[in-house]
């Protein structure tokens, strides 16, 4: 990824000294070369890897593996504010999706950038921090698909057991919380809508994730063993169990397992795996010369995730994030002396949810610039130009409001589109469902309606609506105008799911014990399980999902 701004240039100046002052540590981990046989083998560290993992380890006496494609995380994934700036390394898998039908036609080829972590802690070494919890009436959507075990009352008490791993903390972003503030008391305005703060999963001003609180403190156990820079390329079977796992390594190929492989791949790589292994739609793998270990033909479909229309928004008053304030020497001695101030926080200021699910994120960054933000959004010129109109200045005041809708309906695939090809073929399939449209279009007129109360109106509060050529022969802000700015502009909201989808009927992949069905010894424990989405934010449903899937699988082991 290639920066070119002074503004980039400039902030990786600051970056370096940063990291200078910030001291990580990384406890030595095992290398399985002396040892080609193990009680489970997990593959992926990500958010849901590293919680199997450290929860084996703690509560067993099992030996573990654990294969993951990328390595440690550099220093600077700790810094909160430096998240944005991890997408396009090498600690991201770079992806892209295939062009879009139905969206992205303002991003370069039609196609969506699709960033996913790569490395110990996975995408929670590259996410915005935020935590947060589903309610009761979530799980209702997964009710109506017949899924009975998961529900409030079985997952309450994971909840209240990560808090005892993920430190949580509420998002202050400054000492002067005006904006914050007006966020919440648009409540007093505006009728059916509910104003949350931000919960973070930060601590003493550095990121926490799964790989802190749940595998790093048994780095050092002997049972454990970590192989890192090395992919998985398929799962071995004999009689339909699973027997070990093929790498792509030439020193390492093949490794055996006594009880479990355990997918924690992620949602594109997971559905891959399977597929390469002959887990998949018979026809299909037929044509790509795969022999059918078992004919489950819901691999890799069902592919959902969130999608955000960005507005942006300026303001007179100075109560906002700016790359100027970011970058003054005060922040940045404060964080090096105190881990505090607005580089141990995030720029999200707060989320709001309507009665019919539409979600909305103050992300209280009024600097927007090119050349970091364009590339990561994978906009084309003019029409990043035309989203964040004054994104040249770095000091200008002001938010970016993304409005979305919880529950889409459009569903995508995960396909392979030859064995030899390491990347899959990624069709989110974004709005091909007119009921999203509808519901984003509802969701961008509530945006209207908020920033135009009393309270932000009071911060001089000005929506930039997008001035887009191919959107200019519309009534401004009527149904077809901003539908126009949604196939346009919208992006992903990094919250993919459902490509291994949990369920009991046909084209379920695993059933609610997340065992793969057709086969033994396979199981699949990340956000490929979860067959909608039930949370906006859904990195700490992920962590107890995947703590509540150990204690499935010590049971089995009894």
């Amino acid at each position: 990824m290639k920066f070119s701004t002074p503004l980039v240039t400039r902030f990786s100046t600051i970056i370096l000294v940063l990291l200078i002052a910030i001291q990580i540590k990384y406890s030595l981990i095992q290398d399985p070369s002396h040892n080609f046989e193990f009680d489970y083998i997990i593959v992926g560290a990500g958010t849901a890897g590293c919680v199997v993992a450290g929860s084996l380890i703690s509560n067993s006496n099992y030996t573990v593996l654990i294969i993951e494609a990328g390595d440690y995380f550099n220093a600077l994934t700790q810094i909160p504010t430096a998240a944005t700036l991890l997408q396009g390394s090498k600690h991201d898998w770079s992806l892209k999706t295939e062009p879009q039908m139905y969206s992205s036609f303002g991003m370069l080829n039609h196609a969506q950038a699709y960033p996913r972590g790569k490395g110990l802690g996975g995408s929670g070494q590259l996410n915005y921090l935020v935590h947060m919890e589903p309610t009761a009436n979530d799980y209702e959507q997964w009710k109506n698909q017949n899924i009975t075990t998961w529900n409030y009352e079985s997952m309450f008490p994971f909840f209240r057991k990560l808090e005892s791993f993920i430190h949580i903390m509420d998002n202050k972003v400054m000492d002067n919380t005006d904006l914050q503030t007006t966020f919440q008391k648009i409540q007093t305005e505006i009728k059916n809508i509910t104003v949350k703060t931000i919960r973070s999963t930060i601590f003493e001003g550095k990121r926490w994730s799964s790989f802190d609180g749940y595998l790093k403190p048994v780095l050092r156990d002997p049972k454990l063993h970590i192989l890192l820079n090395t992919e998985v390329s398929k799962i071995l079977f004999s009689k339909k169990k699973a027997i070990g796992i093929m790498t792509e390594s030439t020193k390492i190929p093949r490794i055996l397992v006594r009880k479990q492989v355990i997918l924690c791949a992620g949602v594109v790589h997971s559905p891959q795996i399977l597929l390469r292994s002959g887990i998949g739609s018979q026809k299909s793998l037929k044509k790509l010369n795969i022999s059918t270990v078992a004919n489950l033909k819901g691999v890799g479909k069902n592919l959902y995730d969130h999608l955000n229309t960005p507005l942006f928004v300026s303001i007179e008053k100075p109560v906002s994030v700016t790359a100027v304030k970011i970058l003054c020497v005060s922040e940045i001695w404060k964080y090096i002396r105190q881990k505090e101030g607005l580089l141990a926080s995030l720029p999200i200021m707060g989320r709001a949810r309507t009665v019919d699910d539409q979600t909305f994120i103050l992300f209280g960054m009024g600097s927007t610039d090119e050349g970091l933000l364009r590339e990561i959004g994978n906009y084309r010129p003019d029409v990043f130009h035309s989203l964040f109109p004054l994104y040249h200045n770095i000091s200008q005041e002001g938010f970016v409001f993304l409005s979305s809708c919880l529950y889409p309906k459009s569903r995508g695939s995960i396909t392979l589109e030859n064995t030899d090809k390491r990347t899959p073929k990624i069709n989110p399939n974004y709005l091909e469902n007119h009921s999203d449209v509808t519901c984003m279009i509802k969701a961008l007129r509530m945006s209207r309606k908020i920033l135009h109360t009393k309270k932000f109106q009071s911060l001089g509060a000005k929506i930039h609506w997008p001035k887009l050529r191919q959107c200019e022969n519309y009534v401004h802000l009527s149904i077809e105008h901003m539908e126009c700015i949604i196939r346009m502009g919208s992006l992903t909201g990094y919250h993919p799911g459902g490509t291994c989808r949990m369920g009991n009927d046909e084209l379920s992949v695993v059933n609610e014990n997340l065992e793969v069905r057709g086969v033994q010894g396979l199981r699949v424990v990340d956000a490929s399980v979860m067959p909608s989405p039930i949370v906006h934010f859904p990195n700490s449903f992920i962590i107890a999902m995947a703590d509540r899937a150990t204690t499935l699988i010590l049971n089995d082991s009894k």
